[in-house]
């Protein structure tokens, strides 16, 4: 009978240990970031209105961000201002200038590429690692006869890339 209790206990054991190794070890991926969906999926892209498209983000580890815009509807856009917060307090922001209060014009079908810089750096980053950017864009229609300043808040969240 006591053989049959110690060889239990021995079986118990084992696999007791290879459950807490395997818990370890996935815990050590989740800490390190190993899951987190913009590694496994790209990036994710939400918060544009139906008149503008948002493609092709890229942020690198030097705080530089830029992405494709596409006037989508039946209306070119300026393009007045864009501002980005991310991180812990980090910020950037750009001021357009162009004729009259429409700042750049992406016209009706075509794309732009935007870029914008940080104004503080972000400590640790590195590529790979996943970052949401929050962004403020201020634009104005071409149907517009007056400054409107229609806005936008898009949300991305992309893997960090080299410069």
């Amino acid at each position: 009978m006591i053989k049959k209790a110690q060889s239990a206990l021995e079986y118990l054991m084992t696999y007791g240990i290879a459950i807490v190794a395997i818990v370890i070890v996935i815990g050590l991926l989740f800490a390190f970031g190993f899951f987190r969906p913009c590694r496994l999926t790209g990036a994710s892209i939400s918060g544009v209105p139906v008149e503008a498209l948002i493609s092709n983000p890229k942020f690198d580890t030097n705080q530089n961000f830029s992405f494709n815009f596409k006037a989508a509807g039946t209306d070119s856009l300026g393009i007045i201002f864009m501002g980005m917060t991310y991180d812990t307090g980090a910020l950037g922001n750009t001021t357009f200038a162009g004729a009259g209060y429409n700042g750049t014009i992406i016209t009706t079908g075509t794309t732009g590429l935007l870029n914008m810089s940080s104004t503080k750096l972000a400590p640790a980053w590195s590529v790979g690692s996943c970052q949401t950017t929050n962004l403020f864009i201020v634009y104005n229609k071409s149907s517009d006869t007056v400054s409107r300043n229609y806005s936008m808040t898009p949300t991305i969240t992309l893997p960090i890339q080299s410069p």
